[in-house]
């Protein structure tokens, strides 16, 4: 692999006729334009898992509170502190929270785009800008409180950073990468293992570069901030190392895959990515379909993409390889976990292969291919925002009947327990409104009822959501049927308002109606759970208990 011609530059082809830089920036408006309408339309906002303790972390540092956690994920400075500072200027609420992986949701289009241009040429690069705008895991964890759009942005702009070095030969280009690598660890400290893909780069391009001292040095100052910083709050250097280690045991690692193989599987990205299609839609398929074309015509002919297609395969491989294939633990053997949302680290060259695959067509077969992309692609983002939505419909219903019985003490599942502090952190000018665990109401023992009938009663319901009933593994109730006797039931919630999505999905079930009754009796088996929450019970609690 050889990143430079004889003139010291990249020889690279271009798909389609340069434009001026003002032509540029008009198509990338364009592009940024589509991608945050389509952010906007499906928007998926609060789910209950890692987004609240971002949120109430960042809170807490803007009230002066630095004390570190013991929960690795509470101490992720690379996102409290840029929520804490959109809060400092803009308030607390969920959208200005929400603003940050928004922002880096669209500035990786943006870095797609703007490399993508001197990668593959203008025409690649606009499709490949717009397939990742239109990626359901791209646009829906942009909607999504969670660290996983910032790391994308700092991974994706350390690779095409060193890229722009390698070309130009410019000592800055690789600083620039430096810094994003080290912020990825601020993110997310376990992310940093992705290093490895620069680690193998000199022995593929059989050379040394001592610039690339530059990219090292940069990304270990940023690690080394981010250590000093715990330093000055813990009094411990390596405490989130430790941290890190204290809570990965080796042990943790083979439990976590004696419960769930799959997760840890070598080929679990891969089934995802060529199978179960609902993140990525065909994104993947394209990626192989632009690396087999141009090894065919790298067979017949030398090809002035090569070094581009070079750079990209080595991108692309390299991180599915590394989150793929990466040990955990030697004893006993267990892989890297995995999740779904990890995907969005290499969706970024992927896009870029597929969007320069979709460039070689022409005329019918290219409108065909791009409606093709686009629409399912929509579908599914539509599905994706739907089942957050649907799911945390009655959590936020159960909010609102709390607020709305705010004189009386309220108990619900671990979802509407968390949709209640979300609330009271991003709506803070709204009335506070207190969700009790259900646990607590189970566990009270006869002595304190006794204690509690020598105070003034207070009303006290719980809200049994069957949406939600099984989602924590220490629910204290798993099935309506194991309700106490006594609870007497005031009624049914009426879910929140569920977004574009769900309203979508209730069309299409709608239309399934016309259809044969075999087929609409399917249809709308398979629409409902999608469009309409489980109902969710409320509960009036007898004053003295149930004896």
């Amino acid at each position: 692999m050889n990143p430079r011609a004889s003139d010291g530059t990249m020889d690279l082809a271009h798909a389609g006729p340069q434009a001026g830089a003002g032509a540029n920036w008009l198509v990338l408006a364009a592009l940024l334009g589509a991608a945050l309408g389509i952010r906007l339309l499906f928007y998926t906002g609060f789910f209950g898992s890692d987004e609240v303790t971002y949120v109430a972390n960042a809170y807490r540092l803007l009230d002066g509170d630095w004390q570190v956690s013991s929960y690795v994920g509470s101490n992720r400075y690379g996102m409290n502190l840029p929520l804490a500072a959109l809060a400092f200027l803009f308030g607390r609420h969920e959208l200005v929270a929400n603003a940050y992986p928004l922002l880096c949701s669209l500035g990786e289009v943006a870095l797609v785009f703007h490399f993508g241009r001197q990668l593959l040429g203008l025409r690649a690069a606009v499709l490949a800008a717009l397939l990742l705008a239109l990626l359901p895991l791209h646009a829906h964890y942009a909607g999504r409180l969670m660290a996983d759009a910032p790391l994308a942005l700092m991974i994706t702009a350390s690779f095409l950073f060193f890229w722009h070095g390698e070309r130009t030969r410019d000592c800055r280009s690789f600083v620039i990468a430096g810094v994003a690598a080290g912020c990825s660890f601020w993110i997310k400290p376990h992310a940093i293992i992705y290093l490895a893909v620069f680690a193998a780069y000199p022995l593929l391009v059989r050379r040394w570069d001592r610039r690339w001292l530059a990219m090292a040095a940069a990304c270990g100052l940023i690690i080394v901030a981010n250590c000093l910083l715990f330093r000055f709050l813990s009094g411990d250097f390596f405490f989130l190392v430790e941290a890190m280690r204290a809570r990965h045991t080796s042990v943790d690692r083979a439990a976590a895959a004696a419960a769930d193989p799959f997760h840890v599987s070598a080929g679990y990205y891969l089934v995802y990515l060529l199978g179960r299609v609902y993140h990525t839609w065909i994104v993947f398929h394209l990626a192989l379909a632009a690396i087999v074309l141009w090894w065919l015509r790298r067979r017949r002919q030398a090809g002035g993409d090569d070094d581009a297609m070079l750079f990209l395969v080595w991108w692309a491989a390299g991180l599915l390889i590394v989150f793929s294939l990466f040990v955990a633990s030697w004893q006993p053997l267990v892989l890297i976990p995995k999740q779904t949302n990890y995907m969005l680290m290499f969706v970024a060259p992927l896009a870029l292969l597929a969007g320069h695959a979709l460039a070689r067509a022409r005329g019918r077969a290219f409108i065909v291919l791009l409606l093709l992309v686009a629409a399912p692609a929509l579908l599914l983002t539509a599905m994706q925002q739907s089942l957050i939505h649907v799911f945390t419909a009655n959590s936020k219903a159960a909010v609102d009947f709390a607020r709305a019985h705010a004189d009386a003490e309220v108990y619900g599942s671990t979802n509407a327990v968390r949709a209640a502090h979300f609330a009271r952190l991003v709506q803070p000018h709204a009335t506070l409104v207190e969700i009790h665990p259900l646990a607590d109401l189970l566990a009270v023992t006869g002595g304190d009822r006794e204690q509690a009938a020598t105070k003034p009663a207070a009303a006290r319901y719980a809200v049994i959501d069957t949406e939600t009933l099984s989602w924590a593994v220490d629910e204290p109730l798993r099935d309506i049927s194991q309700v106490p006797a006594c609870w007497t039931r005031e009624g049914v919630l009426q879910p929140s308002a569920y977004g574009f999505g769900a309203w979508l999905l209730r069309q299409f079930a709608a239309g399934a109606t016309l259809l044969p009754e075999t087929l609409a009796g399917r249809a709308g088996q398979a629409l409902r759970p999608l469009a309409q929450p489980r109902p969710a019970y409320v509960y009036r609690i007898p004053e003295q208990g149930c004896g």
